[in-house]
């Protein structure tokens, strides 16, 4: 006889919230983990709402993210990353609160899904970092040269990934 599969995850409204404020609050650490010009913060602040919408269509099928397809997360994502000005942001104002989320989120994950579903849900929130550190070449000059993903970007993404318990 086979096991049983665990049951569909459920979280609750407020758990979901945990995984919106981790997600937008870790790119946004990622963000200001460098100095980047005013167009450069605001393109990768963007890139968060963008890439992490894409991340939820793209596993609309997935029993958590899939909670997350509908016009009021979206407008939640979007809302969340319009509130915070760009230019303005700290680091230090910022990673404490992230690190917090993505612990929450990872205590969350652990209790209501199966290895599969939770790895996939954490893999989609380093995925959002990892867009926002790669929206804007660092040391470029319009452009040309700098690498893609800057040594306080790795260092922040490393964080993010601990903090969730997984493998950057």
């Amino acid at each position: 006889m086979q096991a049983e599969s665990q049951p569909k995850a459920e979280l609750t409204p407020e758990e979901v919230n945990t995984l919106i404020r981790a997600t937008v609050m870790a790119g946004m650490s990622v963000s200001a983990s460098k100095s980047s010009s005013a167009g450069g913060a605001a393109a990768e602040f963007a890139s968060i709402a963008r890439s992490f919408i894409e991340q939820v269509e793209a596993h609309a099928s997935h029993p958590v993210l899939g909670m997350l397809a509908n016009d009021e997360a979206r407008t939640e994502i979007n809302r969340l990353v319009q509130q915070f000005n760009p230019e303005t942001i700290k680091l230090q104002d910022i990673k404490p609160f992230a690190m917090r989320r993505c612990d929450e989120l990872a205590d969350i994950l652990d209790a209501k899904c199966t290895p599969e579903e939770r790895q996939t849900v954490k893999r989609v929130v380093l995925t959002v970092c990892r867009r926002v550190a790669e929206q804007n070449r660092e040391g470029s000059i319009f452009g040309i040269g700098g690498v893609r993903v800057s040594p306080e970007e790795e260092a922040v993404i490393n964080e993010v990934a601990r903090a969730l318990r997984i493998e950057a």
